[in-house]
């Protein structure tokens, strides 16, 4: 089995059905919620990205240590078949789906969670000036960062650390608060100047956005890593403060406070002591931790711990606006700091103010089911 739960999660479970936390049981299509219903065409773009990306990595580049020849051989075979006859209908990829797929239901205590995310725009400047005066940054040269300790420990596989070399010794990067009071002054690391700090700090949460320059034209940045530091949602500060009602908390509801709080806001903006760097981006399209252009409507960030980029997924949810059902097949191919648990996923809108009045109010409650290959 070539996720992170693995074989003997999957055996127990239909053994037994007793074991705590998370779980997998197997399932047919025809369980799927909403199955009939999808326009499964629409995420076929989106799976041939997901598939290019796979063909060129090797097992452990996509399983981690865990990973084995035969594991990745079942997802080569299948992205092989697919990209050779890509299927141009809905029934086409419906049939393809389940001659090639097997199908499980992720049972869990805790009741899943779907937010949403978006492209946003911010108003920004190539020099600073009193208007444009809040930095975007590049990532420093400074910053250490290794992606797995499980090089180190076997039992740390997975955890990552981020910091920066002091007298020899790897320390904690510099905090939000700090890099605010300047602790990244005059080392030319500036992409460009931001007009709101509360634009900017969205575009933190976003991880990547569009720069709209006073000139008219317009400029995509990427994420391309964080300080290192925990992400802290700082709703949960508003709601304890009793800024906020706990059921009107959203992403609207947030910006809207902080700029109508500017003193108090940056004081809480800070209590979030993550910070996102930037690179200059070329796709038309924001760029997932797969290294593929996101599709709205189809790519899901996950939470890697159980969930291998590349997946796809049938969501179950709800949506945000229209309050009935979001069933459809996904694909996972992006993470987030703040997307943590086995039944976890923000979902993509795309771009503009349009997807931000989807993102913003979305949490919805649900459940997704994985498809592998046989």
């Amino acid at each position: 089995m070539t996720f992170k739960w693995g074989v003997v999660m999957v055996a127990v479970t239909l053994l037994s059905g007793c074991v705590s936390g998370p779980r997998l049981e197997k399932v047919s299509f025809k369980d799927l919620p909403g199955w009939d219903q999808d326009t499964l065409i629409e995420v076929v773009p989106a799976y041939q990205k997901s598939c290019e990306a796979l063909l060129c990595k090797k097992p452990k580049e996509m399983f981690g240590y865990e990973g084995t020849d035969a594991d990745f051989s079942r997802w080569q075979n299948v992205c092989t078949t697919f990209l050779k006859k890509t299927p141009a209908t809905t029934p086409e990829f419906r049939e393809f789906l389940k001659s090639h797929f097997d199908v499980y239901a992720v049972q869990d205590e805790k009741a899943g969670l779907f937010t949403g995310y978006y492209e946003p725009f911010i108003e920004a400047s190539k020099a600073p000036n009193e208007i444009y005066k809040v930095p975007i940054y590049l990532k420093p040269q400074d910053l250490v960062v290794i992606e797995d300790l499980g090089i180190f420990k076997p039992n740390m596989k997975g955890e990552r650390i981020a910091g920066r070399l002091h007298k020899e010794t790897l320390v904690p990067y510099y905090t939000r608060q700090k890099i605010e009071a300047g602790a990244l002054k005059n080392q030319n690391l500036e992409i460009a100047w931001a007009k709101d700090p509360v634009d900017l700090f969205f575009l933190h949460i976003q991880g990547s956005g569009r720069l709209k320059f006073e000139d008219g034209s317009t400029q995509g940045i990427g994420y391309h890593g964080t300080n290192g530091q925990p992400y802290f949602a700082i709703g949960k500060a508003l709601y304890e403060r009793g800024h906020l009602p706990k059921d009107e908390i959203n992403l609207q509801s947030i910006k809207s406070w902080l700029r109508t709080h500017p003193e108090e806001g940056r004081e809480i903006m800070n209590m979030n002591p993550s910070y996102v760097f930037f690179k200059v981006r070329e796709t038309q399209d924001p760029v997932g931790s797969q290294g593929v252009e996101l599709t709205p409507g189809r790519s899901l960030a996950v939470d890697r711990k159980w969930v291998e980029l590349g997946n796809l997924l049938w969501l179950d949810a709800e949506h945000p606006l229209k309050k009935e059902p979001l069933q459809r097949l996904m694909v996972a191919q992006d993470t987030g700091g703040a997307i943590k648990g086995a039944i976890r996923g923000d979902y993509y809108w795309g771009s503009g103010f349009e997807a931000e009045k989807m993102a913003g109010p979305m949490k919805s409650k649900g459940t997704f089911y994985l498809l592998l290959p046989k």
